[in-house]
């Protein structure tokens, strides 16, 4: 065996003796808890549906409560091409100066979490806890400049971290 071999043999086993020394000094000195806790939820509680769906299983109601300042047809058009359900439902309300208000139920909360990005994070949410379907009722109002790109929706939720369960409602685990 040449002397180069049996140096690579060395040093490969010193290697693998200072990787297994780590790895069990790490198991000892974990102080971390088992696991991810979770809570039961009580019989009767409202469960939020934190789970976050693709853009083509997402339902969008659609109203214009810009006072004309936007096209609705447009911003809808602009959804649909990038996979959401719309369906726009009001032509015209009275004018709302947010960007957006965002109006879902328990069923909804990953829904509105994903499309709360599209609108820079800035769209007002307005949960409704006795409101049953999954549908999100985008209210477009005069703040409103325009749609996020996909690499500023994928930052937003980068940053945002994982959705949360609203006042008066539970999740076990959104997974």
């Amino acid at each position: 065996m040449s002397f180069a071999r049996m140096r690579a043999i060395i040093v490969v086993g010193a290697l693998v003796t200072c990787a297994a020394i780590f790895v069990v000094f790490a198991l000892l000195k974990d102080h971390q808890t088992g696991g991810p806790t979770t809570r039961a939820c009580p019989k009767d509680a409202v469960i939020a549906d934190l789970r976050l769906p693709a853009e083509k299983d997402v339902k969008i109601n659609l109203i214009d409560a810009s006072g004309g300042r936007v096209s609705i047809g447009g911003i809808g058009a602009e959804l649909q091409n990038r996979g959401f359900q719309v369906n726009i439902v009001a032509p015209e309300q009275p004018p709302v100066e947010d960007v957006a208000v965002l109006g879902y139920g328990p069923k909804g909360v990953g829904s509105a979490w994903v499309i709360q990005a599209y609108f820079h994070g800035d769209a007002r949410n307005d949960f409704q806890l006795k409101r049953t379907d999954n549908a999100i009722d985008v209210t477009i109002g005069t703040g409103f400049r325009k749609l996020a790109t996909i690499s500023e929706v994928k930052g937003q939720w980068g940053q945002r971290g994982r959705p949360s369960e609203p006042p008066g409602t539970c999740a076990n685990d959104p997974a």
